[in-house]
């Protein structure tokens, strides 16, 4: 793509000293690959295509703890694959300390002068790692069942199915697994994850463990009882914005805890979405937007679904998004998918 767009710019005259290119970093939390991939688009443009890089840091470390660490060496390997420019927090010492050392290791800070000027104007010091230790009252499970609740707590998606063939050989019936054990714990892990004993990485493998476990289960469960559910909700990333991580994290919480959800994809217009309301009649809609330039979509697909005379509860969210902004819209505000299913149930109750 790079080399693709190079070649058009020289047609009007551009060298490869007018391009920077956006390596663009993606959270690790969710994709564990994404940073090799930024990291090598990186080196390979200082390397072997010759042109300027610039990248935006903060954005790997999404959803886990202690970010300021995760940052401070994404930025070292970035810094040693040949970055020109990082869009970072001057303010983070941790950030200002490898930008310093990354110049004098890089030969640009000769004589490492300005190295130290920053070494004696700062004063680092550290700190003990605060180790959050889980210590979850792990009475040695003595059932199936109990290890089907321990494998969604833990994320275990590889034994879910094993332990769910157990119980039900064991004469556990499949409503009772839902409601007494997994349902409980899921919303355990909702429970640890707003106390900031789990994270993001977590809260995905237990919800992608939920999710395996209802597949299995969900053919099994008596006539009717897989079509009951608390309330059906439209899930769509607004016009013109093409981020859907967090929406998709939303959407398989909500899922897992009972909502019927019909997903309807990213930038999605405000007249697609205007046509899957009228279809679904959802109960409640959940936008979603990760950029300021998008975010404002939220109130035009909202006041023209109102305009439609449509009356479902809205539910908005995203990085960029504030509880201020969601009440002056019309909306409910969720900052996350542990919170959209505590929104979203407020909203069925009412």
């Amino acid at each position: 793509i790079i080399e693709e767009l190079y070649h058009q710019a020289m047609e009007y005259g551009f060298v490869k000293d007018d391009i920077v290119v956006d390596a663009l970093a993606m959270a690790v939390s969710a994709d564990q690959e994404a940073a090799r991939e930024t990291l090598e688009t990186i080196r390979w443009c200082s390397q072997d295509f010759g042109c300027r890089t610039v990248l935006g840091l903060s954005n790997v470390s999404f959803g886990l703890p202690e970010r300021r660490w995760v940052n401070a060496a994404f930025m070292a390997m970035n810094a040693y694959s040949g970055l020109t420019m990082a869009i970072a927090n001057p303010s983070s010492a941790e950030l200002m300390a490898v930008k310093m050392a990354a110049a004098v290791l890089a030969a640009r800070d000769r004589d490492a002068t300005a190295y130290i000027d920053f070494a004696s104007s700062v004063s680092l010091t550290t700190t003990a790692a605060q180790t959050a230790t889980r210590s979850q009252e792990k009475s040695a499970p003595t059932t199936p069942a109990q290890r089907v609740f321990d494998a969604i707590v833990e994320g275990n998606r590889d034994d879910i199915t094993g332990l769910l063939k157990e119980s039900l050989a064991a004469d556990v019936q499949p409503k009772d697994l839902v409601d007494n054990f997994m349902v409980p714990a899921i919303q355990k892990v909702g429970d640890l994850y707003d106390k900031k004993t789990y994270f993001l990485p977590q809260l995905i493998a237990s919800a992608e463990t939920m999710k395996k476990g209802f597949e299995i289960l969900e053919p099994l469960l008596a006539d009717g009882q897989e079509n009951r559910s608390k309330g059906r909700i439209i899930m769509a990333t607004v016009q013109g914005d093409i981020h859907d991580i967090g929406k998709n994290i939303v959407a398989l919480m909500l899922k897992n805890n009972g909502f019927e959800v019909i997903d309807i994809g990213k930038d999605v217009s405000h007249a697609d979405l205007l046509t899957a309301i009228k279809k679904h009649q959802p109960d409640i809609v959940g936008l979603s937007a990760l950029m300021t330039t998008t975010m404002v979509n939220m109130k035009d697909a909202i006041d023209l679904a109102r305009n439609n005379g449509l009356d479902c509860s809205f539910m908005v969210g995203g990085a960029v998004v504030t509880k201020a902004y969601a009440e002056s819209i019309g909306a409910r505000y969720s900052r996350d998918g542990v919170e959209a299913v505590k929104v979203a149930e407020k909203l069925m109750n009412s």
